[in-house]
């Protein structure tokens, strides 16, 4: 054969399928051996002594214990470079090595083989058009998923079993990742939404319902929670310093009562947004 019939074979559907699937049952047996390797490694660490997490003596024994009730509220003073276990640095020896399917290189892997794999199956090519309405979708579950997932779940569950002040703490690191992530979701649905192939009248309400949505999360992540946090760290200083007798003391829980119920009812904002743009996401799936 001449070198454009070679091209030409190399170009077709059913050629790019085998190469599809030449590339990826090696790639996925390489990646299942090593999963079995580390899992065969793997050895128990040793019991860590009881260490501070989040201002609190933890009995190694009794997940969540508290040994000292004195020891629920951090001191008022601290070293604004270590983070809330008490350390400079992430401590790794406290905690299980973790296996390899935990590593983010890994986990990539796997998440591209997993699109590869069903783009084969289904007939739906891994191209740019199905990749962009793939990243329209991805990102919208999940800035769906961490709203709802922080907002009723992982929220509610802190605050029913952390010391107020570890609680508040907690928060304070979560939410501008929490905030930064949504909005940076929310750009890049308004980046790809035109994959969708959606009319002028249907695209236009997507942009509206996206667009609050970025608005609320870029305003509760550069002004909202940012105050809400100032004045929660003031109070808690006044409070470990015991000068809740203070009027200023009654000032800062009236300022942060403001500031939270601010954030508390912009985020409910974004998340009505995302549950419209859902509802509009399965309108034009059904359609």
């Amino acid at each position: 054969p001449t070198l454009s019939d070679v091209a030409d074979l190399a170009r077709s559907d059913a050629t790019a399928d085998l190469l599809l699937l030449t590339m990826i049952r090696p790639l996925l047996c390489v990646l299942l051996l090593a999963g079995a390797a580390s899992a065969l490694r793997t050895t128990r660490a040793p019991a860590p002594a009881p260490a501070r997490l989040f201002g609190i003596r933890r009995n190694p024994n009794a997940l969540g214990a508290i040994s000292d009730a004195s020891d629920t509220l951090p001191p008022a003073t601290e070293d604004p470079n270590r983070n809330l276990a008490g350390l400079n640095s992430w401590d790794p020896t406290t905690w299980v090595a973790p296996s390899i399917w935990n590593k983010n290189l890994f986990r990539a892997a796997a998440f591209a083989l997993s699109v590869f794999a069903v783009a084969n199956v289904s007939g739906v090519s891994a191209k740019f058009a199905p990749f962009l309405a793939f990243l329209h979708v991805t990102g919208h579950s999940f800035w769906f998923g961490s709203m709802l997932y922080t907002t009723f779940i992982a929220g509610i569950t802190m605050f029913k079993n952390l010391p107020r002040q570890s609680f508040g703490r907690l928060q304070s690191k979560l939410f501008p990742r929490y905030f930064g992530v949504g909005a940076l979701c929310v750009v890049v649905q308004l980046l790809t939404v035109k994959a969708l192939n959606l009319d002028p009248a249907a695209l236009k309400t997507v942009y509206t319902t996206l667009g609050v949505g970025l608005a609320s999360g870029l305003l509760n992540l550069w002004f909202l929670e940012p105050k809400a946090t100032e004045v929660m760290m003031k109070r808690y200083a006044m409070e470990n310093n015991n000068e809740q007798s203070d009027p200023r003391y009654k000032k800062l829980a009236a300022a942060f009562g403001k500031w939270h119920g601010l954030s508390s009812l912009v985020n409910l904002v974004a998340l009505c947004a995302a549950i419209s743009h859902s509802w509009m996401l399965g309108g034009f799936i059904m359609a």
